[in-house]
Order: C-alpha cells, then sequence, then structure tokens
C-alpha cells in the first residue's frame, strides 16, 4: 500500500502525476474508419507505473456525427494494487474530536477513506465552429 508515499506528496503540493513513478510503459492501438463507419474511430490506450505497478486501460469510441458535431464515448478501467498512482486509495486516520471540531471539520474525527477508482464511464460533445 503505498498511500504512505503518496498522500504526503498530495499534502505537500509536491505531487506531479505521471512524473511520481520511476517507469512507465504505454501502448496503443487505433482502429480509423473501419469497413463502411468512415466517421468513426476506435481506440484502446493503456498506461502503467512499473514502479508501483498500477495502470489505467481505456476504450474509446468517437463518431462524426454532423460536420461540426463530434461525440465521443469512454470507459476506462484500473488496474493494480490499491495505493499506488493510478489506484491512489486515501486513508486519513481518526482525529482527536475535540481538534476536528476546532478545525472545523467534525467528521474527521471518525477518519476519512476514499476507495480507489475501478472503473470511470464517460462522454463528450465537441462542436467545432
Amino acid at each position: 500500500d503505498l498511500t504512505g508515499t503518496y498522500l504526503p506528496m498530495i499534502f505537500n503540493g509536491v505531487f506531479q502525476a505521471l512524473y511520481v513513478g520511476r517507469h512507465y510503459v504505454s501502448l496503443a492501438a487505433y482502429l480509423v474508419a473501419p469497413g463502411d463507419w468512415d466517421d468513426t474511430t476506435f481506440a484502446l490506450v493503456g498506461l502503467a507505473n512499473l514502479s508501483d505497478r498500477t495502470g489505467v486501460i481505456r476504450f474509446n469510441y468517437t463518431v462524426k456525427v454532423l460536420t461540426y458535431l463530434t461525440v465521443n464515448a469512454f470507459i476506462s478501467g484500473f488496474v493494480g494494487d490499491a495505493g499506488g498512482e493510478f489506484r491512489l486509495k486515501v486513508r486519513i486516520p481518526p482525529v482527536e474530536p475535540s481538534l476536528a471540531e476546532t478545525a472545523g471539520v467534525p467528521y474527521l474525527a471518525s477518519g476519512l477513506t476514499f476507495n480507489p477508482p475501478t472503473v470511470q464511464l464517460g462522454a463528450t460533445v465537441v462542436i467545432d465552429f
């Protein structure tokens, strides 16, 4: 669990995604205008941090609907051990209740946990003008 490594970097403002690992690898495959689908592109992209053995795999579907309108949909899967760069898990231990109240964040008295991402879905619409 690398939470102990990355968490202090985040809170001190020195965490820079894609610069904290020593070694990264990326692989991409594109299928542009397959068959009669002239306005369609499929992309499969993978990026891994070899230092902490985490990564992300993303599948994109892009289609030009009109001459000025493009729609993109994607699904991403995050792989590797929880606590790494691409599967960051944040655990903040419980804080003394009086200190949490004084700081204005009473829910910290019981601690906080943010679980690592597993899947991400999204879509975009691009208008060219």
